[in-house]
This record gives C-alpha cells, structure tokens and sequence, in this order.
C-alpha cells in the first residue's frame, strides 16, 4: 500500500480502499488520512464508512481522525464522523464514548451532534467539570442554544467557570438576540 500512498489523491484514495478491502485490514495513520480526505469519492467513502461502523475498532479510528483533524478536508466527513459517534454513544452508552462524541463534536464542528451534547449538558446529576465541557463543545460548534447558555448563566455561581463559559456562548453566539439577552440579564447575574 505504499504504492497507493505515493500515488496520493483521489486515485491512491480508491486504489487503496479496493486494496484494504481484499487485505482485510485496518489502515494504518497515513492511509486512513488519506482515505479520509477522499471520502467524497463513491468507493473511498463507502469504504471508509465501513472502517468507522466497525464496533472493534470505532473508537480507535474516530480517536485518529480527532487527532488528524487539522490535515482533513473532504466536505462528506463531518457527516461521516457525526454517524459513527452517534453509533458509538448509541452502543457503548459510556462516560468515555460521552467524553469522545463532545471532542468531537467541539474538533469538527459538528452540528449534527448538538441534540447529544445537549442532552449531555442537560443530563440530571452531571458534574459541573462535565457540563463546562459540555457548554464548551456547543459554542465552538456555533450552538444558538440562547435559552440554555442564558439559564447556565444565571444559575451559576459568581465567578464559576461555568457561569462564565454559558456567559462566552452566549456572547459569542451569531444570533440577533444574544447582545439584548445578555444586556437584559446582566444586572441580575450573580455578582454581576
């Protein structure tokens, strides 16, 4: 496969999920940034949907494209990505599958996972370390959660990261009614 490496593009892309497909094995970090990058194309991106539904190694291969995030491209794989984590939580409903569908959906950018990490932030007996991780990933997808940043907002401690992350979403928010909510709520903000 290193043939199809040095190859490169959309072609390598394809020769080498034909290739994987026949070897019956897991790429390794290159190709899979390869095949990542290609996953627009109908053969590549079938194959590569086929690695991410793998329940043996989904994890894995969803950790490595969170760590490869800053090298890929191709407009199919948020969808890809926001699939497989979906698929993830689904099946192995854990604090680690929580914590990995959160990094990436902050990482990528994925609004397809804002109903999950909404209902992680939401989710009764959560910790305020896990709820800051989980307001965080939602302004860094650009969430127009106003309601929710604005409740955190108010119902936290002055000072509190919390508190002041809901304040940050809210600030940050693209939506006409963030300036006038947070202009609204600002003289009765704990210690505001």
């Amino acid at each position: 496969t290193l043939a199809h490496l040095a190859l490169g593009g959309k072609v390598g892309a394809t020769r080498l999920a034909q290739a994987l497909v026949e070897l019956k094995r897991q790429p390794d970090p290159e190709e899979f940034t390869l095949l990542a990058n290609h996953s627009s194309e109908p053969a590549v991106g079938k194959a590569f949907a086929n690695l991410l539904s793998q329940p043996a190694s989904q994890r894995t291969s969803l950790e490595s494209l969170l760590r490869a995030r800053q090298q890929l491209t191709d407009a199919q794989l948020p969808r890809l990505v926001a699939a497989a984590a979906k698929a993830l939580l689904a099946r192995e409903p854990s604090d680690a599958s929580s914590d990995l569908l959160l990094r990436l959906a902050s990482g990528f950018k994925l609004k397809e996972l804002e109903p999950e990490v909404i209902a992680f932030v939401t989710k009764t007996n959560q910790t305020d370390d896990r709820k800051l991780t989980g307001l965080r990933a939602l302004r860094e997808m650009g969430a127009e959660q106003l309601a929710l940043f604005q409740q955190f907002a108010l119902s936290g401690k002055p000072g509190n990261p919390l508190q002041r992350e809901a304040i940050g979403a809210l600030a940050s928010a693209k939506s006409e009614r963030a300036v006038p909510m947070l202009l609204e709520m600002w003289t009765v903000l704990p210690g505001g």
